[in-house]
């Protein structure tokens, strides 16, 4: 405790900056650039859970296996129906 006294005595003693104009700027300029960073990464954290949820229920709710044909069936200039006629 008598080392505390010390420190505030000696803090109580030392001469305050004639102008404090700069400190404002100071503090805040050292606040932003945090809260950027801060922000950055909830976005990429959030942007993530996203993706991994949105993977999972297509992964989930897939109604079979993939195929490789045509929405619409062969188109009529396909080379193999031109083929087979």
């Amino acid at each position: 405790m008598n080392q505390l006294d010390m420190t505030l005595a000696r803090l109580g003693n030392d001469q305050l900056p004639a102008s404090l104009d700069g400190l404002d700027a100071a503090v805040l300029g050292g606040i932003g650039p945090r809260r950027e960073r801060q922000i950055a990464r909830r976005t990429l954290a959030l942007a993530g859970a996203i993706g991994v949820l949105v993977g999972t229920a297509g992964a989930i709710a897939a109604p079979g296996p993939a195929m490789a044909e045509p929405i619409f069936g062969v188109p009529a200039a396909a080379p193999s129906s031109l083929l087979l006629d």
